[in-house]
């Protein structure tokens, strides 16, 4: 996986971002797969259940809205949220780390947009129809690649090199350009023979 970091920006609403990804699968510079389609699935999701399919021949591209409806998490809900809880952590201890220092001891929790998220993208090609024997992908599908995703919950720091693209008004406009927010980790593998 290459990846290229030019900048970091604090963006009003995450959900607007786009995250376009083009991959391929080589081994010593010899092309391996390439315009094969690429799935997305959700950790622990049964087999079969994919959330979207895109074709090989178009680049691989969603919104962070897409992202978090296909996890079905919603930055503007409490952590503890109803529809968040196949995501909380399991550990009481983690729980009570997620309130913050100001709600513990209660049952308040702030809101994702607050604490950010992490999710893992992880990224895995197959041939010979290896992605229908893990995942239950179309027979027809003998080459493929597979997202899956998995969120954690927790208070997600991205650094605090914080770029403005708008002119402050004053220098106290901006108290806290420490940024938390919606990180997307990705990771290889796969089985390819």
């Amino acid at each position: 996986c290459q990846c290229t970091f030019k900048t970091a920006s604090v963006n009003s609403g995450a959900e607007h971002v786009v995250i376009r990804l083009s991959h391929d699968a080589q081994t010593d510079g010899v092309q391996l797969l390439s315009e094969i389609p690429t799935y997305v699935r959700v950790h622990k999701a049964p087999r079969g259940q994919f959330k979207a399919k895109f074709p090989g021949t178009e680049q691989t591209q969603f919104s962070v809205k897409q992202l978090l409806d296909w996890l079905e998490l919603d930055l503007d809900k409490e952590a503890n949220d109803p529809m968040h809880a196949q995501w909380m952590p399991d550990s009481q201890r983690l729980r009570r780390a997620l309130q913050g220092p100001h709600n513990m001891g209660t049952e308040i929790y702030p809101k994702l947009r607050i604490t950010g998220l992490r999710i893992l993208a992880t990224l895995e090609y197959f041939n010979s129809n290896g992605a229908n024997k893990r995942y239950g992908m179309p027979l027809d599908e003998k080459d493929a690649a597979v997202i899956t995703l998995m969120p954690t919950l927790d208070w997600t720091t991205l650094g605090d090199d914080v770029v403005s693209s708008f002119p402050a008004v004053n220098k106290e406009t901006l108290k806290n350009t420490y940024r938390h927010g919606v990180v997307v980790d990705f990771e290889g593998g796969g089985e390819v023979y």
